[in-house]
């Protein structure tokens, strides 16, 4: 079986597909400064979830398993001609709407 057939039967098997993008160390730290603070099991899952986070509040879509999708769909909406930068751009959002969050429940509790 050639390389190509059995990368094809492998990918036919996995329903995830796997994005490579390239990010900038500051926006790695803060994704690492998330993925401990929300205790996510490891950085690929902190990314999943501030994907989530930024399409679910700017979209108004449901969560669900359809991420490559959903990250075309506003790709396309929104004129960004790479996945890679569309990508860059939501979890900059999830980012930013986490931090967020983290200081509304900070000013939250009774001092």
């Amino acid at each position: 079986m050639t390389r190509l057939l059995r990368n094809l039967a492998v990918m036919s098997e996995n329903p995830h597909t796997r994005i490579i993008t390239p990010m900038p160390a500051e926006l790695i730290g803060r994704i690492d400064d998330y993925r401990f603070a929300h205790r996510a099991a490891s950085r690929s899952d902190a990314i999943r979830r501030l994907i989530e986070l930024g399409l679910a509040r700017d979209s108004g879509f449901k969560m669900s398993d359809e991420m490559a999708e959903r990250v075309t769909k506003i790709r396309l909406a929104n004129g960004i001609a790479s996945e890679s930068k569309a990508i860059r751009d939501m979890l900059e959002y999830g980012l930013a709407a986490a931090e967020r969050a983290l200081e509304r429940k900070a000013k939250a509790k009774p001092d």
